[in-house]
Formats: structure tokens, sequence, C-alpha cells
């Protein structure tokens, strides 16, 4: 799974957030990435992840943790699934961050 920041997007795009990755997922086969959703920080630090619709509409298999693909999954913490896959700005690349 890749997070990428990006600017661009579906129904979170334009929330006014904070911080916003797309957050995608690397076939092993294909090496093709696919785009799954947005995981998003408010300005008051508190996280939300939501699927694209057109993943939410197809059989793509759920992020572990965030099995509803229709909802908003919110929480006062980032979700564990990303936490230790999200790359310091500050680091080098080999550097992961975790909250």
């Amino acid at each position: 799974m890749t997070l990428t920041p990006t600017r661009t997007g579906d129904h979170l795009a334009d929330s006014g957030a904070a911080d916003r990755l797309l957050v995608t997922r690397r076939d092993p086969t294909t090496g093709r990435y696919t785009a799954l959703g947005f995981l998003i920080r408010d300005h008051n630090g508190a996280f939300a992840f939501a699927y694209l619709r057109a993943v939410a509409e197809s059989a793509v298999r759920p992020i572990p943790g965030l099995p509803d693909a229709r909802a908003t999954h919110r929480s006062e913490r980032l979700f564990p699934i990303f936490a230790e896959r999200i790359m310091s700005s500050s680091s080098s690349s080999s550097t992961v961050c975790g909250t």
C-alpha cells in the first residue's frame, strides 16, 4: 500500500482538510497501482479515511481494519494500518514514522 500526497480526488477532495493522502495498492503480479481512497487529517488532528466511489462500487478487497467501503471511517488517532506506512518528510526514505 502506498500513501501519496494529493490535491485532487473524489468525494473528500474538497473537504477543506489540512492534510490529505491518496492511498493506493500495488498489484504484486502486474506491479500496477490502484487508487483506493483518501486518508485525511483535519485541522483538529483527527483522521478520516474514505474509499473512492469507484472502489466502493467494485469488488476490490478492503483494507484491513477499514472493511466498509461505503463508510467514512473516523478516528482521533491514525488508523493502525497506516501508522507504519507513512514516510516522514523530515527523514530519509528508509525511515517510517508512526504515532
